[in-house]
């Protein structure tokens, strides 16, 4: 029973998480592999803990997918890790090696 319930609650929220990540991408041009990825971030932080990731959404909208997978792990002052990358490590690296393995629009 308790694997129905999340799987209930992931299923009834996952559209709407995908729905607010899609409004953070140029949905056109972006690698769907890399809209995949912003969608469980947006799950796992919501919206608005992902448009603080403003210079990793520039890069994804610009098709630099190998930058925003180095970028998503960076602080917001040079040098630091982000909070993202630090609390959920394992989560934070498999996402940036799925970002990094995006071949980049030329």
């Amino acid at each position: 029973k308790l694997k129905e319930y999340w799987e209930q609650g992931y299923n009834k929220e996952f559209p709407k998480k995908a729905k607010e990540a899609f409004t953070l991408l140029n949905m056109e041009k972006v690698n769907s592999e890399a809209a995949g990825i912003v969608v469980k971030m947006v799950y796992q932080m919501g919206k608005t803990g992902v448009q603080g990731f403003d210079q990793t959404l520039k890069y994804i909208n610009n098709g630099s997918y190998k930058a925003a997978s180095l970028e998503m792990l960076q602080g917001s002052k040079k040098g630091t890790t982000s909070k993202w990358a630090m609390q959920t490590k394992d989560r934070a690296m498999r996402a940036s090696d799925r970002m990094a393995a995006i071949n980049d629009k030329e």
